[in-house]
């Protein structure tokens, strides 16, 4: 009894197996050596690298300025102890504001910045000073410092940019409206369009962030979708095949790094075809055929493989690759690396400039909307219900743990928000959308150089300049929005169409800076000879495109676009017109449509077929670009050709600009096949007049060079008088002002975009403002010193009301009908001459000048 409780009582150690860690503890002993040095070495280099790459790098930016202030302001070397403390930070974050560069129009400083700073300063001075920590007392202090820095102005809690929400009905409009003007208007490639329109239906399908699926900033490596994470079947047959398709996502935000949290989304094929262009499944089958993604080149006999296997399932070539890629510099797809995550905001800020809409959106804006959506559809499960089946509590249910016994969405959201989309009505406070699209407008150097200039950034710097870029756009947008949503603040009287505040702009040509700068000769016209035909050069054709030479994938809107042919339309080519077009390339002329093509409402094996094979490229050179690609399910490649699209004209031009400049003047009347030389049977149009068939005639005295021809850079001799002439009114107009911008409201040139001369005024009116020459008339009449004459314009007689004549103590009591009678009165009796008859007109809307 005498042991009892008595603590003197020794017991033995608990025996562990001697085999228990012992391959472990003997390379342990081995490499004690070694690891010492690499532990140690490990420690001196660790690095607060803890979250994803941005956040270190954000973590690393704070960290290294308060580094810089504590040392050059505090002087915090001088202290005995060097570790910082609160009121450091506080005085770093007073004196910050005064060191950044704000996005706000008001340059201040966002507060969730400032926040930032706060947060990251904590965590990072902890991980590099094992002493430093927060009291209470000092986190209130920085709260008052930051609190103070709103009151003083220097910081705002007001959002860069408003929310919004891309709810299915608006997504459903954004990806029509981008196939809709890659058929009327053409694109560069064909692939980089089907792929982009794939991500926007994908991420509002899945509501996931772009960089669930797209490698995020800073990521090096494999952190993207991969074909292997796509699982395809067809679960009915060949006519209906009900593609079912199930994706996971390794990648979401905060798990990039745990495979273990993947999230699986299952997707089936919608049931109507009217939402084909956000049908993800179809998308997805026509963008993996024109890739290669799968063995079979077309979907006939993909479909009939994919039936054929027990499994029903679609098997990936080369599972293991990206599924979305980047782009190279020529807008095509670089399918040696994947895509970025800011990949998808361009292209979605793309779609919503085409769609008009007023605010440019951000992708995240997508998920917003997939919510929206999804709060308003009845329940599709209930986690309440598995987590008392489960015995979990709520915490369980909260941490997600639930959610990993239930295991991937078995629910298909996506068919339930796009079902009937139509018919919902559109939300009164939704997104703001305009009448027309919004057509960037290419910087010139010169304004890029003077924005640089103006804010203190060096110009030769190529950071700089693409900030200037960027800031430049971003104005000229916010200019464009204010002006569109003026005109929806309107009352209902609205003007009519024909005001140049209505028209779509297109892009300029006519600043004066470029014109000096690049010394303006104007791009080298080809020479046409019999033996170069014109077709390979922007100017009208002679001969129109043969249907077996149009891409097979256009032939489906002939219907549409009009290029149903018969024998009648048919033009006999010459040799070497076609062996021109076959070395060459392959016109395809296509026409604009208001109305939904045919091929996004088309059955499934029309709509793959046509998405699949369609390699038509816009490019406004005469050639194919360098590359293009071919193979897989595509087409031959084929040069898209733009066309007048008034009712019997057939002009077609490799660039929309060339166009558009057509189209302001044009009748309707075609301009292919002027009366030619009796014999020539040349492809190419023959002059029009006896004058323009005189023009290659020299005048007496000439050839002559500009005598101002330092200051415009022209160096090349006119042959003719009225060349000279020409030359002068356009680059050397004394009649008129200098520095003159625009003057019609709403444009979106910058204030100091100055015009050179009356022609080039009248030009950007033409082609920017789509305005004809008489609309564009009081324009210039306001910008010219009184008392200047000019020509009656292009259109007069069309306006011209029958009058007598108005000239002054005239005789003649004659009413004239017919407008040439009237000027030919004025002319002979009167002694006037072209520039004095607008003077004695009777329409007072008489506009702009003969030459313009």
């Amino acid at each position: 009894m005498a042991d009892f409780n008595s603590s003197d009582i020794e017991f033995s150690d608990h025996e562990t197996s001697a085999r228990v860690g012992k391959r472990a503890i003997e390379s342990i002993i081995q490499q004690s050596v070694s690891d010492r040095i690499a532990s140690k070495k490990v420690m001196k280099q660790l690095k607060d690298n803890g979250s994803a790459p941005s956040t270190t790098i954000s973590r690393s930016y704070w960290h290294e300025l308060f580094k810089s202030f504590a040392q050059h302001t505090l002087h915090i070397g001088d202290r005995p102890f060097a570790t910082p403390t609160g009121e450091d930070i506080a005085r770093f974050i007073a004196q910050l504001p005064d060191h950044l560069q704000s996005r706000h129009d008001d340059g201040k400083t966002a507060w969730t910045l400032i926040k930032s700073a706060e947060v990251s300063l904590d965590r990072s001075l902890s991980f590099h000073f094992p002493d430093f920590k927060l009291s209470k007392h000092e986190a209130l202090r920085i709260d008052a410092t930051i609190q103070k820095l709103i009151d003083d102005g220097k910081v705002t809690k007001d959002l860069v940019r408003e929310k919004q929400w891309l709810t299915c009905q608006v997504m459903k409009r954004m990806i029509t409206v981008i196939f809709e003007d890659a058929i009327n208007n053409g694109t560069k490639s064909w692939d980089v369009t089907l792929a982009g329109c794939l991500g926007l239906a994908l991420q509002a399908a899945i509501t996931s962030r772009a960089g669930d699926f797209r490698r995020s900033s800073h990521y090096q490596g494999e952190q993207y979708l991969k074909w292997e994470n796509i699982e395809l079947k067809a679960t009915g047959d060949r006519e209906n095949p009900r593609l079912a398709m199930l994706v996971t996502l390794y990648f979401r935000k905060g798990f990039k790094r745990d495979s273990s949290k993947a999230t699986k989304i299952e997707l089936r094929q919608l049931p109507s075809d009217e939402d084909s262009a956000v049908d993800v499944t179809k998308l997805l089958v026509a963008y993996a055929l024109r890739v290669g993604a799968v063995q079979e080149t077309n979907w006939v006999n993909l479909i009939d493989a994919v039936l054929s296997r027990p499994s029903r399932r679609f098997i990936w070539q080369k599972p293991s690759t990206p599924v979305f890629y980047a782009y190279t510099k020529s807008q095509q797809l670089d399918f040696d690396n994947p895509a970025p995550v800011d990949q998808q905001n361009r292209f979605l800020r793309r779609g919503a400039s085409l769609m008009g809409m007023l605010q440019l959106p951000v992708s995240h804006d997508i998920r917003r909307g997939s919510a929206a959506d999804a709060y308003s559809l009845e329940s599709f499960g209930n986690a309440e219900n598995a987590r008392m089946s489960l015995g979990h509590g709520n915490s369980s249910l909260g941490k997600g743990i639930t959610d990993e016994y239930i295991g991937r969405h078995r629910a298909d959201t996506w068919s339930a928000r796009t079902a009937g989309v139509a018919a919902k009505p559109d939300e009164p406070f939704g997104i703001q959308v305009a009448d027309v699209s919004y057509k960037k407008r290419k910087l010139a150097t010169a304004d890029i150089d003077r924005y640089c200039e103006n804010n203190g950034l060096p110009k030769d710097e190529r950071g700089s300049r693409e900030k200037a870029r960027q800031a430049l756009q971003k104005m000229q947008h916010a200019q464009w929005a204010a002006h569109q949503q003026s005109l929806m603040n309107a009352s209902a009287v609205r003007p009519e169409l024909h005001e140049a505040s209505e028209r779509v702009p297109l892009q300029d040509i006519t600043n004066q800076h470029r014109a000096r700068a690049f010394k303006i000769n104007g791009p080298a016209k080809p020479v046409k000879t019999k033996e170069t035909t014109s077709l390979v050069h922007e100017t009208p054709s002679a001969i129109s495109v043969v249907v077996e030479n149009i891409d097979p994938a256009l032939r489906v809107f002939s219907s549409v676009v009009g290029l149903s042919q018969t024998e009648d339309d048919e033009i006999d080519a010459t040799t070497n017109v076609v062996e021109s077009l076959a070395a060459e390339y392959t016109s395809v002329v296509a026409s604009g449509t208001s109305d939904l093509l045919p091929m996004l409402t088309a059955p499934i094996d029309q709509f793959i077929h046509s998405f699949s094979t369609i390699n038509v490229f816009s490019v406004a050179t005469d050639k194919l670009p360098s590359g293009a690609p071919a193979g897989n399910s595509r087409d031959a490649p084929s040069k898209f050709k733009f066309v007048c699209f008034k009712s019997g004209c057939t002009n077609d031009y490799d660039s929309s600009l060339r166009r558009d400049q057509h189209m302001a003047n044009c009748r309707g009347r075609s301009t292919h096949l002027d009366a030619r030389p009796p014999g020539d049977e040349s492809p190419e149009p023959a002059p029009s007049s006896s004058r323009k068939r005189k023009k290659a005639e020299v005048d007496p005295g000439f050839p002559q060079h500009c005598p101002d021809r330092n200051d415009c850079g022209v160096q090349k001799d006119f042959t003719t008088a009225r060349a000279l002439k020409t030359h002068r009114n356009k680059y050397h107009d004394e009649s008129w002002p200098e520095n003159t911008p625009c003057n019609v409201p709403g444009c979106q040139m910058p204030p100091d975009h100055y015009f050179i001369s009356r022609v080039w005024f009248a030009q950007h009116l033409q082609n920017y403002h789509m305005l004809s020459a008489i609309d564009a008339r009081p324009y210039i009449d306001k910008i010219l010193p009184a008392g200047t004459t000019l020509r009656a314009a292009r259109g007069a007689a069309e306006r011209y009301t029958a009058t007598t004549c108005l000239f002054a103590d005239c005789k003649s009591s004659t009413k004239f009908a017919k407008y040439d009678h009237y000027i030919q009165h004025l002319r002979m009796v009167h002694k006037l001459k072209a520039g004095q008859f607008t003077a004695y007109m009777p329409a007072a809307d008489v506009a702009a000048d003969d030459e313009v």
